[in-house]
């Protein structure tokens, strides 16, 4: 699933592994009760709702497109933060 250390602490991150099986000493920031849990709920029950509001019962190709690349934006800066932290350039 991840090809260097920094995906394997950023899909610990997310909860992508089943618990005990992620990078040792990373927790998953999704967990029940965790700040980020709760936003990603927050974010998918507004998408739900939107979703309702246009119509579709599924998804919506548009706030799918906008919800994925929210998703990958946060991914893309949180391995690059890794990877900067990594080289310590201060």
């Amino acid at each position: 699933m991840h090809e260097n250390y920094a995906e394997y602490v950023y899909y610990t991150l997310i909860g992508a592994y089943i618990p005990g099986c992620g990078a040792p000493g990373i927790e998953n920031a999704f967990a029940d009760g965790e700040p980020c849990s709760e936003l990603y709920n927050n974010a998918y029950d507004a998408y739900q709702r939107i979703c309702d509001r246009l119509g579709v019962e599924d998804e919506d190709d548009d706030v799918e497109i906008i919800f994925q690349s929210l998703l990958m934006i946060s991914q893309t800066l949180g391995l690059k933060m890794f990877h900067y932290g990594q080289k310590d350039i201060r």
